[in-house]
């Protein structure tokens, strides 16, 4: 399904509010991911370009984006948790020619999204560990700046699907160590590491937005504890990538060691409750739901509301609507802001990826 109006605008003003905190921490986004699903990459295009574009933008994106393109990635497709439901149907995501459609038809026209991935990787699939290898073999590379070559999409796709199972439980996340190869390189998980030695590390750091889904984040960022993220909210997921040579091949840096933070994702920006908007919801909050039958019909909402003001958008207008974490308010970013512009002038041939990640709203 697409988002509601409700939760489009809710991303926009969740955007605006986490795009001036980028700016006041003078960081920069080298990539914007989703998932296959048009609910997670609506989601991205709300946060990261209508929330600065248009006839009244909400914020100015200036040195914010270093690609203002979003990337639907593969193996991160939402999936109710186990026992739960067989059923899948919303986590089941259309063709792509179907979603395009779709899109165009809401928005009028083509949305800035790269197909690529879309085109060339399993669609339905969720499985953590491949996440990873794919983040650090094809993602980073596209990122830009990185020193080792990106392996051939064929070549890779076949040794990450030989080496590792279709589906993983989270309970089983980081138990074992993964190491595979492909020819012209290597990828393996390291040890995990602490947020101490992240502080005093000196390598280049990569800064990647990826809208994902709550239920996937709570198993992988919170060691599987409830609450699950609010919609809109960001946490911080860390990794170090140590990238080496080949003795046999030095020319090139292709064997790559990826490493985890190994306590839960910090809570960058917090978001309202979902809850409170569904009970917020009116006619004009999912007015854009009518095929293949009008939603507010089948929920029996009340007539009436402007899809701008409406109480359900009113709680994402409140001024601390999306509230950053003390850990992460302006005042304690001086330090941090050293230690970054030390990594990089460091140009180490290590390379590090901060990746924040976005629950997508499912109103």
């Amino acid at each position: 399904p697409m988002l509601t109006d409700c939760a489009r605008r809710q991303s926009m003003l969740a955007g605006a509010s986490f795009i001036k905190w980028l700016k006041s921490r003078g960081m920069l986004l080298h990539f914007i991911g989703s998932s296959f699903l048009m609910r997670a990459f609506e989601t991205a295009y709300a946060m990261f370009f209508e929330a600065c574009t248009g006839e009244k933008p909400m914020t100015n994106c200036s040195r914010v984006f270093e690609r203002h393109i979003v990337a639907p990635l593969p193996y991160m497709t939402e999936r109710a948790p186990r026992g739960l439901t067989a059923l899948q149907a919303d986590n089941m995501p259309m063709e792509l020619e179907e979603q395009t459609k779709m899109l165009e038809g809401v928005y009028g026209d083509r949305l800035p999204i790269n197909p690529t991935y879309a085109r060339e990787w399993p669609r339905y699939a969720q499985q953590f560990e491949k996440f990873k290898a794919f983040l650090a073999a094809k993602i980073l590379p596209a990122a830009g700046g990185i020193d080792w070559a990106e392996p051939p999409t064929t070549v890779f796709k076949e040794a990450l699907e030989r080496a590792l199972p279709e589906t993983m439980r989270h309970e089983d996340h980081g138990k074992s160590g993964i190491s595979f190869g492909w020819k012209g390189g290597s990828y393996a998980t390291g040890p995990s590491f602490t947020k101490d030695e992240w502080e005093h590390w000196e390598g280049r750091e990569v800064n990647i937005a990826v809208v994902g889904h709550n239920q996937m984040m709570m198993e992988y960022c919170q060691q599987g504890e409830l609450p699950k993220p609010n919609n809109n909210a960001v946490l911080e997921k860390l990794f170090f990538l140590e990238a080496s040579t080949d003795p046999d091949d030095p020319s090139s840096l292709n064997r790559l060691v990826l490493r985890e933070l190994g306590d839960k994702c910090a809570l960058v920006m917090d978001a309202p409750n979902g809850a409170d908007s569904m009970k917020a919801l009116v006619e004009a909050d999912v007015a854009t739901c009518a095929t293949p039958f009008q939603v507010s019909k089948f929920l029996g909402l009340q007539v009436g509301g402007a899809g701008e003001d409406t109480p359900c958008v009113r709680l994402a207008a409140k001024e601390d609507a999306f509230e950053i974490m003390q850990e992460f308010l302006a005042e304690n970013q001086e330090d941090k802001k050293v230690r970054q512009l030390k990594r990089e002038l460091a140009h180490s041939p290590s390379g590090g990826a901060g990746a924040a990640g976005n629950p997508v709203d499912e109103l």
